[in-house]
């Protein structure tokens, strides 16, 4: 089965905006209001942080020359400030640093991406998936959050547990929403009557009740979790198998955020 985009793929306006700063900070502030909403617990226990993922997908499509633009990151530090300020509730000071934290992540990660890994800006491939979760992910994710994890060790903190804890949050952000947005962007931009990809919303809905009933049901603190999570291994390989990049990384999203929520 195939979804076809043609009037969303062949528009030129759509390709403007994503090439718009503008588009960027509005993607930005409605999937941080929206994770807020249905995710967020508390200061202390941030289940999902969308920033680095939004932001880190932006500095990849945007024209390289952005990653040096103070205006760009000032923009995304303002938003990112006000929303933990009068939203998510934070200290002013905690709120200052672990913002920067976040913009320094996605920087780095589009830095290293750029200059030593280009090719796997676009994970198509396992050696361009590898590359993208060392380079992009992991390396800048657990570099910048000790910026995160010394603050709250100043306030009197574990510092191992909070590193873990910030490192992990955003490191997920970027697993799960940055390679959606990049495969949409790339469909989009490769095809100028239409955009088509392979999809069954039928397998999706399975595999979203199945991850549903894995984590509702089942007992969190007991060791069975990990037994039935494995249920989910031969779903995904067969949507690896058939289904295009952008249906897969929509079904991991969709379990990903499906598995915060229950939790």
């Amino acid at each position: 089965m195939y979804s076809q985009l043609s009037k969303f793929g062949g528009s030129e306006l759509i390709r403007e905006l994503i090439g718009k700063r503008s588009s960027w900070f509005i993607l930005y502030a409605v999937m941080a209001l929206f994770f807020n909403t249905f995710l967020y617990s508390t200061e202390n226990n941030v289940l999902f942080s969308p920033g680095s993922g939004v932001v880190l997908a932006a500095l990849l499509i945007l024209p390289e020359r952005c990653i040096y633009d103070f205006s760009l990151f000032f923009s995304f530090y303002l938003i990112d400030f006000v929303i933990k300020i009068y939203i998510q509730q934070y200290e002013v000071g905690i709120a200052l640093w672990l913002t920067f934290a976040f913009l320094l992540q996605a920087w780095l990660g589009a830095f290293l991406l750029r200059k030593y890994c280009p090719e796997t800006m676009l994970p198509t491939s396992y050696r361009g998936v590898l590359g993208f979760v060392f380079w992009g992910c992991l390396l800048p994710a657990g570099f910048a959050n000790h910026v995160s994890a010394f603050v709250y060790w100043l306030a009197g903190h574990d510092y191992i547990e909070q590193w873990f804890a910030w490192t992990s949050h955003r490191a997920l952000s970027i697993v799960l929403i940055t390679p959606l947005i990049l495969f949409l962007n790339d469909a989009i931009k490769s095809y100028y009557d239409e955009v088509r990809f392979e999809r069954n919303w039928f397998v999706w809905g399975v595999i979203c009740v199945v991850t549903v009933a894995i984590f509702m049901l089942a007992d969190q603190n007991k060791p069975q979790l990990t037994f039935y999570s494995f249920l989910l291994i031969p779903i995904f390989s067969f949507c690896a198998v058939n289904y295009s990049l952008i249906f897969n990384s929509f079904v991991s999203f969709s379990v990903g955020i499906i598995i915060l929520w229950c939790f």
